[in-house]
């Protein structure tokens, strides 16, 4: 009965970690895509700026 009181408490122990990480993970792994997408986006922002600003210095 003792065995069995203490495999229980793991159990639950167990259950409230995977309850709380699935969902954790889910969510980093949603916000880790969206981080990743805006900054390619920035990035092509950036690229072309900086490709109008040169180009534009060097006919003057």
């Amino acid at each position: 009965a003792v065995v069995a009181h203490g495999i229980s408490i793991a159990l639950n122990t167990t259950l409230t970690g995977l309850l709380i990480a699935i969902p954790a993970l889910i969510a980093w792994s949603y916000y880790n895509k969206k981080v990743e997408t805006l900054a390619i986006e920035m990035e092509t922002l950036c690229d072309g700026f900086l490709r109008r600003f040169y180009r534009h210095d060097e006919k003057e």
